[in-house]
């Protein structure tokens, strides 16, 4: 039974459903909330942000699948340059989290004036990918 539970998690998580098959299984989930099923509701909630995010661009990282069959955030560790204070900050994400709503976040919780003008970059070995941009 666990593992019928572990799929549907990330299938709510990764396959946003049809709008015809979407009322059918919300359903079937706050049938399964109300019998007490722990998992009913993670799927439930996850289910509701995958609808109104969309279908994901990205395959997910076996990191972002053993947390969502966990019902754990991922932690991700944002360091700071040039002596900041504190020197990281640990952010608590799951796999519908946006890098807006993780900016956002960062800049409420160390009280910067307007989060528009902050991003987060990616660096490997002291400089920043090419690719990456900011938000």
């Amino acid at each position: 039974m666990k593992r019928g539970w572990d799929l549907m998690a990330v299938c709510c998580v990764f396959l946003p459903p049809s709008q015809r098959f979407a009322p059918v299984l919300k359903n079937y989930l706050e049938e399964h909330l109300n019998r007490g099923e722990v998992m009913a509701k993670w799927c439930l909630r996850n289910l509701k942000r995958s609808i109104s995010s969309g279908v994901r661009t990205f395959i997910p990282d076996l990191t972002e699948i053993e947390c969502i069959m966990g019902m754990k955030p991922i932690v991700l560790r944002i360091y700071f340059p040039g002596g900041f204070s504190p020197a990281y900050y640990e952010l608590n994400l799951d796999s519908l989290t946006t890098a807006k709503e993780a900016v956002e976040t960062i800049s409420s919780k160390l009280q910067l004036v307007d989060s528009a003008y902050n991003g987060i970059y990616r660096y490997e070995n002291g400089s920043r990918k090419k690719n990456d941009t900011s938000i």
